[in-house]
């Protein structure tokens, strides 16, 4: 599921020039990590993780 951050910011310096950010936009963290295959204690330690990047 994972992409290269290109196909979504060919224009890094122009983020909301392509069409693929109004796609993503919506998405949550949480639901970001819910679309990994992931197991379950692994996607709660990446919440733990987010939440203290976005908390401090």
């Amino acid at each position: 599921m994972m992409q290269r951050i290109t196909d979504h910011f060919p224009l890094p310096w122009s983020p909301l020039s392509s069409k693929e950010v109004a796609r993503i936009d919506g998405l949550t963290a949480s639901e970001a990590i819910d679309r990994l295959d992931l197991p379950e204690h692994q996607r709660q330690l990446l919440r733990s993780f987010w939440a203290l990047y976005f908390n401090g």
